[in-house]
């Protein structure tokens, strides 16, 4: 990389054909990536619409708060997913990329719903902990107080 100054203005010219080809393989593999993300929004868009639809069976056992986080995760993933698309297209060009002028752009609005999807994510994760947890102390207490009430009646 000491070098790299040295190489600075043939780079600048395009007369190094290596750094011409790199930054192509670059940016296909890129777009190449963005071929599997490009429709992803629909997933998202399907696995909401699975979560809202009420079903009592499912209802029964879960917990309000942990349906709620998981929809809007669901919709925060959505909407991530579409500004991906929306940031892509600014990319190219054929968009500007501030919403509003030098003050908000594309990307930036992706970022703050991937930051709502992952923090919403994590809370709900916390809460299933804590329920697992909790569950998980009774069973162990109720096996206790039965091993205590076999170990009484052996005794007697």
């Amino acid at each position: 990389m000491s070098s790299s100054s040295l190489y600075k203005h043939y780079v600048k010219m395009n007369l190094i054909h290596s750094v011409e080809v790199a930054h192509l393989v670059k940016t296909n593999i890129s777009s190449g990536r963005k071929c599997f993300k490009f429709l992803k929004f629909i997933d998202e868009y399907n696995m909401l619409i699975e979560l809202i639809q009420p079903n009592e069976e499912k209802e029964a056992k879960q917990n309000k708060i942990v349906k709620i986080l998981g929809i809007i995760t669901k919709f925060a993933g959505m909407f991530y997913y579409m500004f991906d698309n929306i940031v892509w297209i600014a990319d190219m060009g054929a968009i500007r990329r501030e919403i509003i002028e030098n003050r908000v752009n594309w990307r930036n609005v992706k970022d703050a719903f991937s930051l709502l999807k992952n923090i919403c994510e994590s809370l709900k994760n916390i809460i299933i902990l804590n329920i697992n947890e909790t569950r998980e102390r009774e069973i162990k207490e109720k096996w206790l107080n039965f091993n205590y009430e076999i170990s009484r009646d052996d005794k007697v």
